[in-house]
């Protein structure tokens, strides 16, 4: 795990690291409101800079709330002002360009911000407590076809993003071993399947997932013009009982297994070996902590596992890569292949069944 961004390397560092902790929700909420008004985008497009009159008139805001929401921008250093003009920054200018930065941003601020608050409830609790923020229920993955907007945008935007970056690299790999059926368990909105379908127009797919899910993913797969590729089969995991009689030469997990505490990886994992022949094969696709290219990815991953404990189910994480192969191998199966370097920074697990 790389070093904290907080840390520093002197007493003097870390002493200015513990009083900036307390300045980070200012921070955030500054930049939010410095998007929400406008100012983001228009000073980043002013190369000759705006005066404070010209951003009155971009944002609408009052006088002596455009003061002191850019005269906290400036001392975080989001936007910059010189010869008595403000400028935008290096920093607004990734939120506002780089797509990685601005997904996280929004599903920061939409999904996660508010029920943050209730993490140390979470922790204790072991449940979402911060769900309240969004509607209430034990997971948030009942109510995710139906939370209200921009919280549902945010949500789907951020979960496609990071697949979506890896599944031209993943479903290579896949096809190298010529399936005729694949079934993906916890499907989401069938965006793997199109991808799938257009690389090979003979496959035949089954996706699993909650009811709820499974009618979004028939509504998807219509739309799309493969409804006669794809069969969703409705099922609830954490149920006490095996997976339906489905055969399948890949059986497929995409940022799926991140969603379930340890011990419920491991029960699906036996599941799905239940069903699994010689031949067949386990992909699973998954981000890790302590594998990203550049220290500011486990960063963002370590943060965004305190999302599934504070908002999401309350019990996972995104793992770190050896204590999930440890997972595989206690449901009695084993990694043939790893895959690694993708270009969403996910791994790509290829497993069957343990010969031991």
């Amino acid at each position: 795990m790389a070093p904290s961004p907080l840390s520093g390397t002197s007493g003097y560092d870390a002493l200015c690291s513990a009083h900036l902790l307390s300045c980070m929700p200012f921070i955030f909420q500054s930049a939010a409101a410095l998007k929400k008004f406008g100012i983001f985008a228009h000073l980043n497009s002013a190369r000759a800079g705006s005066s404070e009159r010209e951003l009155l008139e971009v944002s609408k805001l009052p006088s002596e709330s455009l003061k002191v929401l850019m005269q906290a921008a400036e001392a975080f250093g989001l936007v910059e002002v010189r010869e008595g003009k403000y400028f935008g920054s290096k920093i607004s200018y990734f939120l506002l360009n780089d797509e990685r930065a601005r997904v996280n941003f929004n599903f920061t601020e939409q999904v996660c911000y508010q029920g943050l608050h209730f993490l140390s409830d979470s922790l204790e609790q072991m449940k979402p407590a911060g769900l309240v923020t969004l509607g209430g229920g034990e997971t948030i993955y009942p109510l995710l076809s139906t939370l209200k907007e921009p919280a549902r945008s945010s949500w789907f935007e951020f979960d496609h993003l990071y697949s979506n970056f890896s599944f031209s690299q993943a479903i290579e790999v896949l096809l190298k071993r010529k399936p005729k059926v694949i079934c993906d368990i916890g499907a989401n909105t069938g965006i793997f399947e199109e991808e799938i379908c257009k690389a090979d127009q003979e496959v035949q797919l089954y996706v699993m997932d909650l009811p709820e899910q499974c009618r979004l993913i028939e509504k998807n797969m219509a739309k799309a013009g493969i409804a006669d590729h794809v069969r969703s089969v409705p099922v609830d995991l954490l149920l006490n009982q095996p997976l339906p009689n489905i055969v399948a030469d890949v059986w497929w997990m995409s940022q799926f297994l991140d969603c379930f505490p340890s011990a419920q990886v491991v029960e699906i994992l036996k599941k799905v070996k239940d069903r699994v022949r010689k031949d067949d094969r386990i992909m699973i696709l998954e981000l890790f902590v302590g594998t990203q290219d550049f220290e500011v990815g486990d960063i963002c991953l370590a943060s965004f596992s305190l999302y599934f404990t504070a908002i999401a189910n309350g019990t996972s994480r995104f793992y770190k890569k050896e204590e999930f192969i440890e997972l595989i191998e206690e449901a009695g199966l084993e990694v043939e292949e790893e895959h690694n370097n993708f270009k969403g920074g996910h791994t790509l697990l290829v497993c069957k069944r343990s010969e031991n």
